[in-house]
Parts: C-alpha cells; structure tokens; sequence
C-alpha cells in the first residue's frame, strides 16, 4: 500500500476553529517564450513557487494529521527546518480515527486541516473521493525539480493513485510479502511462487483474507490474476 499525500479542501486555522473553504492561491504561469514580468523597480516579479511559499508563511501554519507513529512525525516535522517560519502542527491519527474525525467535520461544515498523510484505505475511494473531502493537489506541484519526470519511478504521474491524477499522491513505494508458509508443516523451498500453490496436495490448506472488498485479499487476488492469468487464479481461488 503506497503511503499517499492528500490535500483536504479547506485552509487549516489551527485545531478546534473554524475555517471557510478557501483554496490556494492560483498563479497564472508564464506563456511560454514570455519573458518574466518586472516590478517598477525593474526585478523580476516572484515566481509562482515563491507566491505560494510566501502565502504560506503568512498564514504561518500548516495543520497536518498523519499516523501515530513517533518516525513518521518526527520526519514531517524537518519540514519546519527547511523552511523557516512555517510552523508544522501534527496530530496522529489511524485510518479509522481520521475518518470518524473528519467525517463528523465535514457534517459541521468545518475544515480544520492542510494535509493527511498516511495508508489509503478503501474509504478513501468509496466515501472520501465522492464526498470530496480534497482539493486538487496537482496544481500546486510547480518546481521544475519536482515536475521532471526522471526523478520518479515511472514518471510523476505514475504516483497519482486517482483516476483523475489530481489528489492523493503516493511517494513511497514498497514491497509486501503476500504469501507466508507455515514451516511446520511445509518443508523450505516447497512453495516459491503462486503457481506452486495449484498442487493438489495443498487443496483446504491455504487461508486468505477475503477478496470481495477492497483490502488485502483483493490486492492479494489482484497480484494472483496478473501473475498467473485469469483462469489459474480463478482456479486457485474456487478449487484449491
């Protein structure tokens, strides 16, 4: 599961306030060829990138909810040293407390936070994309370092898990282990792959969480269908 950045719709104004649902600044960007615009005093007008860093320091706060593990805040928090003045205010929260906790905001009309950092659980897509708990977080991607395709894994697009490609950004990825062997009835080595698990003489002893919701038996199943076909996993599933 990629650890996604999501941007809730709605400004921060610290915890326990609330704030109406603004947006980002919008800053038209250059056409290309043009040259910078200038002040009066003949220098160049500030790039977009500075615009929304100097925003944000106006405002002086960033509200972000993320999980309630000390690494990971502890991580979050260098954002404060690397720019100065934005002050970072980290609440930890579980998947399922966030989305008691902003789901009971969202029916008070409130808006209490910047970001959501965290795993993307299967409400995001059922119940938190369609009641549009986020604002796009794509427009305000604007460094050319950042938008080089070069620097990720398949392109930046590539980590957008939306089919819009607009909200929840995954920038880490990592490898799971979706099959685990029970060495006191399986010898080592026996199982290597899925398709050893079609042998007969595993049939009734193979458990697997359930695929028919979104969660680690589908993405487990999903895995099973691309590595060994529809069919084989179809009969891995029904028969074995």
């Amino acid at each position: 599961m990629g650890v996604a950045l999501l941007l809730l719709a709605g400004c921060a104004a610290g915890a326990g306030k609330t704030a109406p649902a603004s947006r980002a600044p919008q800053v038209a960007a250059p056409a290309p060829g043009a040259s910078p615009a200038r002040s009066p005093a003949g220098q160049a007008a500030p790039s977009e990138w500075e615009t929304l860093v100097a925003a944000a320091r106006a405002e002086g706060v960033i509200a972000i909810t993320g999980p309630p593990v000390q690494g990971h805040r502890e991580a979050l928090q260098r954002f404060e040293s690397a720019y100065p003045g934005m002050r970072l205010e980290y609440t930890g929260l579980t998947a399922t407390d966030y989305e008691a906790r902003v789901g009971a905001e969202r029916r008070a009309e409130q808006h209490l936070w910047d970001f959501r950092v965290g795993g993307v659980s299967p409400t995001v897509y059922t119940r938190q994309f369609p009641q549009g708990w986020y604002d796009p977080i794509r427009p305000l991607i604007v460094l050319p370092e950042v938008l080089d395709d070069s620097k990720w894994l398949g392109g930046l697009d590539a980590g957008f898990l939306d089919k819009e490609k607009q909200r929840a950004y995954a920038f880490v990825w990592n490898t799971s282990e979706d099959v685990t062997v029970n060495l006191d009835i399986v010898s080592d080595g026996a199982i290597r792959s899925f398709q050893d698990l079609l042998d007969p003489r595993w049939k009734g002893k193979i458990a697997m969480d359930d695929p028919r919701g979104r969660g680690p038996g589908s993405n487990a199943l999903t895995l099973m269908r691309r590595t060994l076909g529809e069919d084989a996993a179809r009969r891995l599933l029904l028969e074995q």
